[in-house]
C-alpha cells in the first residue's frame, strides 16, 4: 500500500480582487453615495481605538489622518 498522495486530488483555490468579500471600517465620514455597511462601516475614532486595543481588527493603517 502506497503512502503517497492520491493522483485524483486537486487543490481548491479561491481568488478574487483585493478587498473582495469584506466591508472595511473607517473613521472618515461617508462620501456622497456611500452607504453604511455597503462601502464601509463608518465609526468614530474612540470606537476604532477600542476595537484595535481589543485585537478585534485583523489589520489597520492610517491614510490622510483617518483609519
Amino acid at each position: 500500500m502506497s503512502q503517497g498522495r492520491p493522483l485524483d486530488r486537486r487543490p481548491i483555490i479561491i481568488s478574487g480582487p483585493s478587498g473582495i468579500g469584506k466591508v472595511s471600517h473607517t473613521t472618515r465620514g461617508p462620501r456622497p453615495g456611500e452607504v453604511e455597511s455597503i462601502a464601509y462601516f463608518f465609526i468614530n475614532g474612540d470606537t476604532f481605538s477600542a476595537l484595535a486595543s481589543q485585537d478585534l481588527l485583523v489589520e489597520y493603517t492610517t491614510f490622510n489622518g483617518h483609519h
